[in-house]
């Protein structure tokens, strides 16, 4: 009699590890499916829209200054609203509060602003992973208890800090506090958790567009003007350890080539406005 119970034991064990065996080769297996049925949406909606994609780039997201694995996948190249932008999907790498890490997924955009601008960087209080490689400035505050509250502000210009973010944008900025924002080199960058769809790709370059239409037209005017020339670094190389070429500058500015420019290896052509290759 104990023999048979025994052996029923045995065969229950087996059965309960052969069935754990089966859930983790299933969800693996639908897991990976998913991917590939995401990525396939991403390649055909980006087709279908004109942009270009392209399933891995060696080196992007060091080379925008985001912390993590160097490399981006699921990469989308192309103009909205008249504007270039890339944007992919990336790894970054948190504490699991155990002295190790876990791999944690997020998008990322970079949109090319067409001049250079001071460096800013907003993202929700209380985030204590940064998305971003390198500090610079100091924490600033802007005197609106909500917004003080609800975000942390980085910046080396506080005039900037000052006249960008006006009512409309931080009531903006307040509506997606699941995003991070840099303003750096020529580009405005965000950084959200989760991985590109069509859908969420969508959401992110409105976002972009609304933020960088916010932006007061004597802002614009000025920059135009020339007066962001005294950033105080070239990102870019802080950025990627290897050396990255030399764009011309921007006219009215003695800054190099722009982060967006560097990242997807062509330029803007600052008298006809059109893409060029290097």
């Amino acid at each position: 009699m104990i023999g048979i119970f025994g052996l029923v034991v045995v065969l229950f064990l087996v059965l309960v590890v052969a069935g754990a065996i089966v859930a983790v080769v299933l969800a693996i297996t639908t897991a990976q499916r998913r991917g590939r049925e995401r990525t396939a949406s991403l390649g055909a909606y980006a087709r279908g829209r004109g942009w270009r994609y392209e399933a891995y780039r060696s080196g992007l997201a060091h080379r925008v200054g985001l912390e993590g694995t160097p490399n981006a996948t699921n990469v989308v190249e192309g103009t909205a609203d008249g504007r270039a932008f890339v944007a992919f999907d990336h790894t970054r790498y948190v504490s699991d509060g155990q002295n190790g890490h876990r791999a944690v997924p997020v998008s990322v955009v970079v949109v090319h602003l067409g001049v250079v601008v001071p460096e800013l960087e907003i993202s929700r209080q209380g985030a204590l992973d940064r998305f971003f490689q390198g500090i610079f400035g100091t924490d600033h505050l802007v005197g609106d208890t909500v917004f003080d509250d609800a975000v942390r502000i980085r910046t080396n210009s506080p005039e900037f800090t000052a006249e960008i973010l006006t009512l409309p944008m931080k009531r903006l900025l307040l509506a997606r506090l699941h995003r991070s924002w840099r303003f750096v080199g020529d580009s405005l960058v965000t950084v959200a958790d989760g991985q590109h769809t069509p859908q969420q790709l969508e959401e992110a370059l409105g976002s972009c567009l609304q933020v960088i239409a916010t932006i007061p037209p004597q802002v614009w005017a000025r920059l135009q003007g020339g007066g962001a020339a005294a950033v105080p670094r070239d990102v870019v190389r802080d950025a990627v350890a290897d050396p990255v070429r030399d764009a011309p500058a921007l006219p009215g500015s003695e800054m190099p080539g722009g982060l967006f420019e560097e990242s997807v290896g062509w330029q803007i052509d600052p008298i006809t406005g059109q893409r060029r290759t290097r």
